[in-house]
């Protein structure tokens, strides 16, 4: 990228981490809730969408499709967070968790139970989430992607068994998001926080093209 892009000169500005190129270490969650406490961190949200965020970096890196750097939470939300891909360019990250909110006021009395998900109820859950933050308006001037990040640590949302399904679906198409994954947290079995690529897509939106 050219020196003389605006986004190239924001992206100068953008204050790399101490452990630039440093292999990065495994989040330490410190659970807030009984329910699906993976993804959370003790009064943190800013510190839990962060590492989200740092964590799907990494399966990426693994994976070799993308090489995420410079992540940090970004003060004037939205987005939740941003960083620079490979190419250099700016990338703006949204999270939101998929979490059963009933089960999840439950466990805070102290009732550990945990939903049972239908296959219908999540792809439609999904839906939901991808229609609700791809209908924000993010700074296009500022960024060249926007990537929705979806965790979630439902007992009953298992990577085995929702993975193949989620990957083959086809996801309704938004005027905002360019990308978004569903990650899992860690499994034994593979030795990792699996995730997938759900199958959308960034159309124009009519209303703002030149007339």
């Amino acid at each position: 990228m050219e020196a003389s892009s605006p986004r190239s000169l924001r992206m100068d500005r953008l204050p790399a981490p101490p452990e630039w190129g440093a292999p990065q270490p495994a989040v330490r969650w410190r659970p807030r809730r009984v329910h699906a406490p993976y993804w959370t961190w003790r009064g943190n949200k800013r510190g839990a969408e962060l590492g989200v965020v740092k964590q799907l970096a990494r399966e990426l890196r693994r994976d070799g499709r993308d090489d995420l750097r410079r992540l940090r939470s970004f003060a004037e939300d939205p987005p939740d967070c941003e960083g620079v891909d490979r190419n250099g360019a700016l990338v703006g990250f949204e999270v939101r968790e998929l979490v059963d909110q009933a089960s999840a006021a439950r466990g805070q009395g102290g009732e550990r139970t945990s939903k049972r998900w239908h296959e219908e109820e999540v792809l439609r859950t999904i839906e939901h989430i991808i229609r609700a933050k791809g209908s924000i308006r993010y700074d296009r001037d500022r960024y060249d992607r926007v990537v929705l990040v979806i965790c979630t640590d439902e007992r009953f949302i298992s990577y085995e068994r929702f993975g193949p399904l989620l990957d083959a679906t086809r996801w309704p198409a938004t005027y905002s998001l360019d990308d978004a994954y569903l990650i899992f947290p860690h499994s034994s079995r593979i030795g990792r926080c699996p995730c997938v690529q759900l199958r959308t897509a960034r159309v124009v939106d009519p209303a703002r093209l030149a007339v």
